[in-house]
């Protein structure tokens, strides 16, 4: 019998049941958070998530070939550094380079890309992403990717991944037409919550 892969809306479906809860707890004060027995989170609360928040960094990619008006299978890779990392659990984590790699659908009108990210913490301790196509929302000016994922492997296993990158300077009609978007870059944050 061969395993099949959950479909995207699935993936979101499942984990979003969850999410308001999490949400919840993340708007909660963490100095109340903090101040636990000998200064550590409570046990009870360890067992019901876990949180980190990156909330700056910067992320680039490549695109191979370009990305035009016509939608096209495209490859993806990039580097990146997720910046100001707050682990509630682990103050010695403070940033995380990463890694992305990852192939799919994509055009200057529309792209679902999912990407595998591979996420080196300054500690040396890795993190294996597995992202499914985002949410591209386009403002005046920049693009706004939002993505959400699980930890397949290593530090914070199995937590839910909320990723969001905005790419300045989105390239005009012209330049789909012609030589394509080969390369894009922006700030990006990274949020990981355990929701069970």
């Amino acid at each position: 019998m061969s395993h099949r892969n959950p479909s995207p809306a699935a993936f979101i479906r499942k984990f979003m049941g969850g999410f308001a809860a999490a949400l919840a707890c993340v708007a909660a004060p963490t100095t109340a958070l903090a101040e636990g027995a000998e200064g550590k989170i409570p046990a009870e609360l360890q067992s019901g998530f876990s949180l980190v928040e990156c909330a700056l960094g910067s992320q680039s990619q490549r695109y191979t070939p370009p990305i035009n008006l016509a939608s096209q299978e495209v490859y993806v890779s990039g580097t990146g550094q997720f910046s100001s990392c707050i682990d509630l659990m682990n103050q010695n984590i403070n940033y995380g380079n990463f890694t992305v790699e990852g192939l799919g659908s994509a055009s200057c009108v529309l792209a679902s890309i999912p990407t595998r990210n591979v996420v080196t913490w300054n500690d040396g301790s890795q993190s294996v992403i597995e992202f499914v196509g985002g949410l591209d929302v386009k403002p005046l000016g920049q693009s706004v990717v939002t993505t959400l994922g699980r930890v397949s492997s290593g530090r914070y296993e199995n937590a839910l991944a909320i990723k969001t990158l905005i790419l300045t300077n989105i390239p005009g009609i012209p330049q789909c037409l012609s030589s394509g978007v080969a390369f894009s870059s922006g700030p990006v944050s990274l949020t990981l919550l355990r929701l069970f």
